[in-house]
């Protein structure tokens, strides 16, 4: 990549060594690529989703069969309690959560004068809430 504010960076090193952490959005596309690198480096992951749970639980069966230890957890991270528990469940169940992916995203299709109050307040909270819930002290 070259030299960046004095820093010189010729690769990204992903090598988690074993730590846990959700991919939230983590059962397809993008998600699913973050996924599987993070298991190919050796990490535990957990794949969160919030409505496809076959193909979740697909990934996670891959993953197992690749010896990858790897888990589904199902939760709407725009719901503060559900992204609350789904952080629980993960450090419960793996020990602890040491590296988050963040792939969830929604977006609005129409008119920007078409968007609601409480359309604007979702995406806004799918887009910055699971980084505040997994934030010492929120």
């Amino acid at each position: 990549m070259g030299q960046r504010e004095g820093r010189e960076r010729d690769d990204i090193d992903i090598k988690p060594g074993g730590q846990a952490g959700p991919g939230h959005r983590g059962s397809s596309g993008i998600g699913a690529a973050i996924v599987r690198r993070l298991a190919a480096e050796g990490a535990t992951v957990a794949v969160n989703y919030r409505t496809d749970r076959e193909a979740a639980e697909a990934l996670v069966g891959e993953l197992r069969d690749s010896g990858c230890a790897a888990s589904a957890f199902p939760a709407d991270i725009g719901d503060r309690a559900q992204t609350h528990e789904l952080v629980g469940a993960v450090v419960s169940e793996f020990g602890g959560l040491d590296l988050l992916v963040s792939n969830a995203g929604i977006e609005h299709f129409g008119a920007l004068e078409t968007i609601t109050q409480a359309s604007r307040r979702r995406l806004e909270l799918t887009h910055r809430l699971i980084a505040l819930v997994v934030t010492p002290g929120s």
